[in-house]
């Protein structure tokens, strides 16, 4: 015998209860039209249902399962039904005591995690989840408002692409300022929570929700109007200009210590974000040589790389911790630096900017990818093995193409 009723309550389908002449409702997130309210109600009376709801039975039986076994057990351990505000209590008990939008994203992030943890996930795939869940916090207190799973709707969707658009405070979790290949991803991370949601019956509408997604942001149209990032790569004679800036009387502590982290990642290819990664237990003597033995925290890929003496010399000089400076700081000092010296002040052809505005920490681990391959031919195999890159996709968009340019006249 159930407890409950399966009603149409004007604009969705929800599970009713009553107990001492106090009602309970708990909606479902299944929209209906509300001229047909009277007839479902009608065929729900007679155990029936409508035809174009056949598809939703399974997620309708589960929310009343969900609360037909709340109030089983509360009849076993009391020997009467509870009341509805005990329901309400569980539910929400249930649901980790939170039933927003952050709430039911916290439930979703541990599923994520568990898979992660399992090794179905890559650490980029989970971590692209944790970014979404930071963006959700930030997004909530820049709009000063508590959503819950009913606001992700197109008026959602185009306020929360403008909030990942625009910049952020420093106190944010999330630095904003996205390009339209992260914001994509965000929302990819958004639609597998939205999927998710309808699994647990939550929500219904996932390939509405997806279409919607698509039809209210032209990513595409997007892209090609976006800057295009700049990947500049510094040479063999680059390098040997940067290695000169270092040893310049005019340049501040903080400066020369930029610059020399800047040349270790030129000569080592590494990223920024792994700088905090490593530490004097990663180094292994190999013969007569010094290798750099990590994995690359993107992409969790083991990395063996012989380092070169002057990265060896820059990384015993700062105690084995090149985590020193903020990246923004950092680029802002390395760029101050450069712009001390003639050779980074010039343009190159085909580009209007001086060399040392098209700089940043980031440029060294293109620098170092572009010379292994460029000036030393080594095979992409091998340069994956010391750049921590799965797919040669991803190692070619380093490669600096402009310097393959050269007169006709030549041939």
């Amino acid at each position: 015998m159930n407890h409950t009723k399966i009603r149409a309550d004007r604009t969705q389908i929800v599970i009713r209860y009553s107990f001492r002449k106090i009602q309970f409702r708990h909606p479902t997130g299944i929209k209906i039209d509300p001229k047909k309210a009277s007839r479902y109600n009608k065929l729900f009376d007679k155990n029936n249902f409508p035809v174009e709801l056949q598809e939703y039975i399974p997620a309708i039986h589960k929310h009343q399962k969900m609360i037909e076994d709340i109030i089983q057990s509360h009849i076993i351990q009391k020997g009467e039904k509870p009341y509805p505000a005990y329901v309400t209590e569980q539910l929400q008990k249930s649901r980790g005591g939170n039933n927003t939008l952050i709430g039911y994203f916290d439930q979703f992030l541990k599923v994520k995690e568990e898979i992660y943890k399992s090794g179905t996930y890559s650490i980029t795939t989970y971590k692209d989840f944790v970014s979404l869940s930071n963006a959700l916090k930030d997004f909530e207190d820049e709009q000063n408002r508590q959503f819950k799973i009913s606001h992700l709707d197109k008026t959602f969707i185009l306020s929360f692409y403008d909030f990942l658009r625009l910049p952020r405070p420093f106190t944010a979790r999330t630095r904003g300022k996205l390009a339209t290949k992260t914001v994509k991803k965000r929302f990819d991370s958004l639609k597998a929570f939205y999927k998710w949601l309808e699994e647990e019956g939550e929500v219904i509408g996932y390939k509405e929700f997806v279409i919607t997604v698509n039809k209210t942001i032209n990513f595409k149209r997007a892209a090609a109007t976006e800057k295009k990032t700049d990947r500049y790569a510094l040479d063999r004679n680059g390098v040997d200009e940067l290695k000169k800036a270092i040893d310049l009387p005019t340049l501040t502590s903080k400066q020369k210590e930029a610059l020399e982290i800047f040349l270790f990642q030129c000569l080592t290819g590494t990223p920024y974000g792994d700088l905090k990664r490593i530490g004097k237990e990663q180094l292994h003597k190999v013969g007569d040589k010094i290798h750099l033995v990590r994995g690359r925290g993107k992409s969790g890929v083991d990395i063996n790389l012989p380092l070169a003496t002057t990265a060896h010399h820059i990384f015993k000089k700062y105690d084995y911790d090149l985590d020193r400076q903020r990246n923004e700081l950092l680029n802002k000092n390395i760029k101050a630096a450069l712009a001390k010296t003639e050779f980074f002040r010039e343009t190159e052809m085909f580009t209007e900017k001086p060399r040392y505005k098209r700089i940043s920490s980031h440029t060294g681990r293109r620098t170092f990818v572009s010379r292994l391959l460029n000036e030393f031919n080594l095979p992409f195999a091998k340069v994956m093995k010391m750049t921590g890159h799965k797919k040669i996709d991803t190692l070619m968009k380093y490669l600096d193409f402009s310097r393959d340019a050269f007169d006709t006249d030549q041939l």
